[in-house]
């Protein structure tokens, strides 16, 4: 690296002489941290690149792990609220998905809109056009934008109630992509849930909060109140499955006595009482959720 804080990237000499040298500026909150590899991935079919850096983290910058397991905080992934959040003292918090959803439904439909020019301009719908990658790197930025303030209100949420360890409901068949029907005919991507996990994972190693991932099958359709027996998909599939309760609006779970609890605090509950780690009281009193806001910039494609 020069004194710049550039480094050049290895190539053969036949390379170089083509098409020059080529160098990328190191970001000034890794020249001081220890190097392990870089890894340089194209995007958009090669018209833009993306540097990977992954470094290694001193143990004084990490918060030593819990040594017991006490106090858990369960997160329900979803849509409209990004997460649901329950835990084994009953404290519950829902984080605000709905600006995130209409940021990506933006650039989705300004996408498409890009691609029927593209189409009209002779293009095939498989050339992704500079204009095309721009929308979606732009796009890119905006979501791990949001993604970074909702983990950093996460964890400040959690360092108030002494949470020491958090169960993820995770979901391996999740896809990146979804077809929302004629009326629009295009692919729309999905929130990238994973890198939402993995970004809480990141964020639990330096907190000293221990991170597990939980299978999440039929978490949303049993009921906590009545400890519904969850099993899990692929075991699931010959048998006929009852729960003692369902959801009767989209914000809310009846179970059969005609008790009531949040929809999505009912799936975290149930992720928790999946991943067996703690013992959650029978008399546990769940308490109504409060929803927190992630401020948003407008969005400007």
């Amino acid at each position: 690296m020069d004194k710049d804080g550039y480094w050049s990237v290895p190539m053969n000499v036949t390379f170089r002489k083509k098409f020059g040298a080529v160098k990328i500026k190191l970001p000034k909150n890794l020249r001081h941290q220890k190097i392990a590899y870089i890894e340089i991935v194209p995007k958009h079919k090669g018209r833009f690149f993306a540097v990977h850096y992954v470094y290694e983290v001193q143990k004084p910058q990490m918060k030593q792990l819990s040594t017991s397991i006490k106090h858990v905080a369960a997160i329900d992934l979803g849509v409209d609220n990004l997460m649901s959040i329950g835990t084994n003292t009953g404290k519950t918090l829902l984080v605000n998905g709905k600006p995130l959803k209409s940021l990506n439904n933006y650039f989705n439909k300004v996408i498409s809109r890009q691609q029927q020019v593209n189409i009209e301009n002779g293009l095939s719908k498989r050339v992704s056009t500079k204009k095309q990658a721009q929308l979606w790197t732009k796009r890119d930025r905006q979501i791990n934008g949001y993604f970074s303030q909702a983990v950093g209100l996460l964890f400040k949420w959690l360092r108030e109630n002494r949470i020491d360890t958090v169960v993820i409901g995770y979901n391996a068949g999740w896809k990146q992509k979804s077809d929302m029907g004629k009326r629009i005919n295009q692919q729309f991507v999905q929130i990238p849930f994973l890198k939402l996990i993995q970004a809480i994972e990141n964020k639990g190693l330096k907190s000293g909060i221990r991170i597990i991932r939980q299978e999440e099958s039929y978490t949303s359709v049993a009921s906590f109140l009545e400890r519904d027996t969850i099993p899990t998909f692929g075991e699931a599939r010959k048998k006929h499955l009852t729960f003692k309760g369902s959801r009767v609006t989209r914000g809310q779970y009846i179970s059969q006595n005609g008790t009531g609890i949040h929809a999505d605090i009912n799936g975290a509950m149930n992720i928790m009482r999946k991943a067996k780690i703690v013992d959650i009281q029978t008399e546990l009193r769940v308490e109504t959720p409060v929803k927190v806001h992630v401020q948003t910039r407008k969005t400007v494609a």
